[in-house]
């Protein structure tokens, strides 16, 4: 009988050691993310960085996690580190999304233009960055972005009212009409078309 329970408690601590397997613990932090269980999934992924403290994607994966759970300050910690082990485009984004989401604008713009000097073609980039000039009342600059995101898709009508609006503020009067006929072609009832129709600059 003695000899069965030892036998059982073997088998038992066999299984606990194979079900804490950092494939295991993965998979499970994927699980408990999916059913919105951040707290527990946060907590197997600092697990796993403790066990591998090397692991870049580990780090990408806790920045992730913390930004799904709304908690910008602890995601852009983990992004950045990161982004120290590896210097990937995942978590460059993270921490413009971060910043975006903590309505840190210096930083925002910072983390857009480090993006934007090895993909200047990159579309959320762009955007983002326009936006956060447009906030700092950096409009000329913020239309010059905008522009550029213009230039990669020149019918996204919600990009375009937000070109207007920088073209206004700037005082360019023929980009703002030139924009503002495009827009008025598309969308005619565009709250920046409306706007400029009655701020009496048309």
């Amino acid at each position: 009988m003695i000899r069965n329970s030892l036998v059982i408690l073997i088998i038992l601590c066999a299984v606990g050691l194979m079900a804490q397997t950092p494939q295991t613990m993965i998979q499970n932090s994927y699980t408990y993310e999916s059913t919105g269980d951040y707290v527990t999934a946060i907590e197997l992924m600092h697990k796993l960085t403790q066990m591998d403290k090397s692991d870049a994607f580990y780090q990408l994966r806790l920045g992730w996690l913390y930004y799904s759970s709304g908690q910008y300050t602890q995601a852009e910690l983990y992004y950045n580190a990161s982004l120290q082990l590896e210097k990937t485009r995942e978590s460059m984004e993270g921490l413009l999304n971060s910043a975006y989401a903590m309505g840190n604008w210096d930083k925002t713009i910072s983390y857009a233009q480090q993006i934007l000097k090895n993909n200047p073609n990159h579309f959320s980039a762009l955007t983002i960055l326009a936006y956060g000039q447009f906030i700092k009342k950096n409009f000329k600059d913020s239309a010059n972005s905008y522009l550029k995101a213009v230039k990669l898709y020149p019918y996204n009508l919600e990009i375009l009212g937000y070109l207007l609006s920088a073209q206004v503020n700037s005082d360019d009067k023929l980009g703002a009409e030139i924009t503002y006929k495009k827009l008025k072609r598309y969308a005619p009832q565009n709250q920046y078309v409306l706007e400029y129709e009655n701020s009496g600059k048309k």
